[in-house]
């Protein structure tokens, strides 16, 4: 049986989405360019500082991403994209299009505080996703 200091706190996907759409509008970011097969790598690159940042905050890791091997997307990164447009966090461009970030940097602090962990861990997942995001969509330029 765990002790009450060894029970950690879940992290959840769409903790994690919440986080990193917030983090991404505090740095002045309003759109991004989109596939799901490079959202869904970006966001697998981003796993272990994810892992990482959640130790430190006492936080258990309640989720992994696999993109699919033969189309490189991911399900339930799907889904959650889903929700955050669904919870007005986000819109899609027309099909083909981006993602737009609904959420004002001015108002992001109100969506970390209502999270697990602490604000300097979401920053440091969207800086990390971002970088990552950055590298796929660049290294696919022609």
């Amino acid at each position: 049986m765990k002790t009450k200091t060894e029970i950690r706190e879940s992290l959840d996907l769409s903790d994690v989405m919440t986080g990193l759409i917030a983090g991404l509008s505090t740095f002045g970011i309003k759109y991004l360019d989109y596939s799901p097969q490079n959202f869904s790598s970006s966001f697998k690159n981003t796993m272990p500082l994810i892992k990482r940042e959640a130790k430190k905050n006492n936080l258990e890791v309640r989720f992994n991403i696999i993109p699919h091997p033969m189309y490189g997307d991911s399900i339930k990164l799907e889904e959650e994209i889903m929700n955050a447009t669904g919870n007005g966090l986000i819109s899609f461009d027309s099909p083909g299009g981006g993602i737009r970030i609904k959420v004002f940097s001015n108002e992001a602090h109100y969506f970390l505080e209502n999270l697990p962990g602490n604000n300097e861990m979401y920053y440091k997942i969207a800086k990390e996703f971002l970088r990552n995001y950055r590298e796929e969509v660049n290294s696919k330029i022609e």
